[in-house]
């Protein structure tokens, strides 16, 4: 996938290359280094940095405004965590009951699901009781 990367285009930036999701976003700046990677532009960076292939997801034109995104608050009030974006909406429901499985009862899930969202992933959602917004 990063092989059609190129300068100019939007990525997220996962954490881990195991994640289903990525919070951070940034711009390719240029090509491979040591065959292994591209250079990227993280927003709000100083400079750009190599990283590593599996971290980097391609986004559309609209890939940050209409994906699927998640976020965890906390129910005592503290600051909620990032914004979680997610490339599709297969691996937003299975964060979802993975979220649930692990049934953090000290955090409420807000989910916000993208235009495509079906009658049958939102009634999911309610079932899961994550807030949808």
């Amino acid at each position: 996938m990063t092989r059609e990367l190129q300068p100019g285009d939007r990525v997220g930036i996962k954490d881990a290359p195991d994640f289903l999701h990525w919070s951070f976003f940034g711009t390719v700046q240029a090509g491979g280094f040591d065959g292994e990677g591209v250079l990227v532009l993280a927003d709000g960076a100083a400079e750009a940095r190599p990283m590593l292939p599996g971290v980097l997801v391609k986004l559309g034109p609209d890939g940050e405004a209409n994906a699927w995104n998640a976020q965890c608050f906390p129910v005592d009030g503290d600051a909620p965590g990032p914004v979680m974006y997610f490339a599709n909406h297969q691996d937003a429901m299975e964060f979802v009951s993975e979220f649930t499985r692990e049934s953090l009862s000290d955090e409420k899930l807000h989910v916000h699901p993208g235009a495509a969202a079906t009658p049958a992933e939102l009634a999911i959602l309610r079932d899961e009781s994550v807030v949808i917004v």
